[in-house]
């Protein structure tokens, strides 16, 4: 009992507690007691004793039980004390507060490191984007300084181009001046070429009489048209003529039309074979060939008219490629002189629009003064300036063959031979402008 008051007067919440505890003890210590003395009484009023003994329900408790709620309730009280004693010794700025701080630091600071680390992944991710457009800067960089040098070398080569160019600018025009005379010369030289074979097969047409051939009169034409002295009737007429005679005409004519498109570089739609007096023609349509001679059968007669027919058709387009029309397509002769007279620079215009400055096309043969004389003002204003630049041999004179070695024969075809020393009226011209051209 003295352990029982021993305990701490600040718990005097459990006084009353324990007092009725002392109570309990002390009457139940009392009974036991009682029922000793009692042992020896009667058991009337023994029970009638125990009868007015009877503690309540809920006071009927061992001592062992007692004592052990006693324990509980000290170790309670004990406790009490402690968290008492704790609460206040506890410091609102203690040490539980600064470990609370420290939590709370701790965890911001965590929070602030994984920031710092999403931060440093986010500035390295950044910095090898930097680096990625640092090398590519560096790149267009070196291409701009790359592309600069080019162009300065540019800007260099077209200097370069243009001081050349105002160089070749001069070399231009001395060359087109050259390529002009040139072409002048080609033309004089093609057209005297020309003239020269008119010559030597000479055609005259509608004389009033006719060539006596050994002494006789072969027929009795009105209007009889030769070449080379050997006469030539007209495309209805040649039947009633001598065979002979008519075979050597037409082979006369074949052979002049083959070199003058030799000399013209023009094809025949018809191609002609020479043959002297067997000569003949073909057709490409029929992929036959036609003689120009016979007449003793029918079938010959009317091949020879057809065989005509194709001859005259040559000589129509040869007149179409100098831009005339033919408006008669029987006299074989006469069309070949017109064009001959064209030739040798009578002015005349062609009714047919032709190209007349190339120097492949036949219609640049036919004179014309306006042209041919700016070209030889022109000529005669940049000869001497051009002779002391060029050589002769870069005229390309000394390329084309001597006037004097087409005058210095004589040709005899038929009975008639034909001088050709003697000057023809565009061997005269061609020679005049050849001396006017290099200055001599």
């Amino acid at each position: 009992m003295e352990l029982w008051r021993s305990a701490p007067a600040s718990c005097s919440g459990f006084d009353s507690v324990f007092n009725e505890i002392d109570e309990d003890i002390r009457r139940l210590q009392r009974k036991g007691s009682s029922n000793t003395v009692g042992a020896f009484s009667s058991p009337a009023s023994s029970s009638a004793n125990l009868h007015e003994m009877d503690p309540p329900l809920h006071q009927m408790a061992s001592v062992a039980q007692f004592q052990r709620l006693r324990e509980l309730c000290i170790a309670v009280q004990e406790s009490s004390d402690q968290v008492e004693r704790f609460r206040a010794r506890i410091d609102p700025e203690g040490p539980l507060k600064n470990d609370y701080d420290r939590y709370q630091d701790a965890s911001i600071l965590q929070n602030q490191e994984l920031l710092v680390e999403l931060l440093r992944r986010q500035i390295s991710e950044l910095r090898k984007r930097i680096a990625r457009r640092r090398i590519l800067i560096a790149d267009i960089v070196e291409e701009k300084i790359a592309r600069e040098i080019k162009m300065k070398q540019l800007a260099n080569d077209v200097e370069r181009a243009k001081d050349k160019a105002s160089l070749d600018d001069d070399e231009i025009l001395r060359v087109g001046r050259h390529c002009d005379i040139m072409r002048t010369l080609i033309k004089k030289r093609r057209r005297e070429m020309i003239d020269e074979l008119f010559r030597a097969y000479k055609i005259q047409v509608d004389m009033l009489q006719s060539p006596t051939i050994n002494g006789k009169k072969p027929c009795s034409c009105i209007q009889v048209d030769s070449i080379a002295g050997v006469h030539l009737p007209r495309t209805e007429s040649i039947l009633t003529h001598p065979e002979p005679e008519v075979a050597a005409a037409l082979g006369h004519v074949v052979n002049l039309m083959r070199c003058v498109m030799w000399v013209l570089d023009t094809p025949l739609p018809f191609p002609l074979t020479f043959v002297g007096s067997r000569s003949q023609v073909y057709d490409a349509r029929k992929d036959k060939k036609y003689s120009l001679f016979g007449m003793k059968s029918k079938l010959e007669r009317a091949q020879l008219e057809f065989a005509m027919q194709l001859l005259n058709a040559n000589i129509r387009q040869l007149r179409l490629h100098f831009g005339f029309d033919t408006q008669s397509p029987t006299g074989t002769l006469k069309l070949l002189f017109e064009i001959h007279q064209w030739i040798v620079g009578n002015n005349l215009r062609p009714s047919l629009d032709r190209p007349f400055t190339s120097v492949f096309s036949p219609a640049a043969l036919i004179e014309r003064r306006n042209s041919e004389e700016t070209i030889a003002d022109n000529v005669r204003n940049e000869s001497t300036r051009l002779l002391h630049t060029l050589d002769v041999s870069q005229l390309c004179i000394d390329d084309l063959p001597p006037t004097n070695a087409y005058r210095e024969r004589t040709v005899t075809i038929g009975e008639e031979a034909v001088d050709l020393d003697e000057e023809s009226p565009a061997t005269k011209s061609t020679n005049s402008f050849i001396d006017t051209a290099i200055g001599l």
